[in-house]
Formats: structure tokens, C-alpha cells, sequence
């Protein structure tokens, strides 16, 4: 698990999410994310709007520490949603944990929806 030391690796980008949070995407994660989905490889900048202006905001259903992000890009593949997932590692640290493409949101709990 990648996720596991979210500290022992450099922070390539920190952004805001749609809460004003400060959300770390590291260099480790970014490198995992871009092996198992090679597809993202260039695609790191709509991570950050993803995160910055979502479309609709989950709670895992398998982890309550995790938020999923999701955002229509009607560019990407054909249009398909991006999903960031970040992790709430402490009270003030949030780290992207993955990132990938689906047809369509997953269930959990809806933090937020865009109107």
C-alpha cells in the first residue's frame, strides 16, 4: 500500500479541494496512480480541477477516512468522470490516495453536490 507513509515521500502538488482544504498529492502516489492507470499519465492537472470544482462529493463505502472526488470531462475517453480519492490521514494532513476514469459515480454517502 502506497498510502501507508504518506510522509516519507515529496509533495509534487498541493491543492484546495471544494471544502477549501489543502490536499498533498505526492510524488510516491502520483507514480503508483500512473502504474496501475496508465491513462492518467497526463492528466495530473485535472486532478487539481477535479479536486477544486467537483461535480459531487462521496464518502467511501469501504473507508470513512476516504472522500471521493468526482468530475465529468466530456474530453476524456469519449466523457467520462475522473475520481480523485483522498485520504484523511490526521486532523490537518489529506493526501490524494488513487485516482481513476469510471462511466459513472459509485455509491456512498453524498458530502456534496453541485447545483
Amino acid at each position: 500500500n502506497v498510502f501507508s507513509s504518506p510522509y516519507k515521500s515529496v509533495t509534487m502538488l498541493e491543492m484546495k479541494d471544494g471544502f477549501g482544504e489543502t490536499v498533498r498529492l505526492t510524488k510516491e502516489v502520483w507514480d503508483a496512480i500512473v502504474i496501475k492507470h496508465p491513462e492518467l499519465r497526463n492528466l495530473k492537472s485535472y486532478v487539481a480541477v477535479t479536486l477544486s470544482n467537483p461535480d459531487v462529493i462521496t464518502r467511501s463505502i469501504y473507508d470513512g477516512r476516504v472522500v471521493l472526488y468526482y468530475r465529468y470531462f466530456p474530453r476524456i475517453f469519449g466523457g467520462k468522470f475522473l475520481v480523485v480519492a483522498v485520504k484523511r490521514v490526521s486532523r490537518a494532513e489529506r493526501y490524494v490516495a488513487t485516482a481513476y476514469v469510471t462511466d459513472k459515480r459509485k455509491g456512498g454517502e453524498i458530502l456534496w453536490l453541485k447545483k
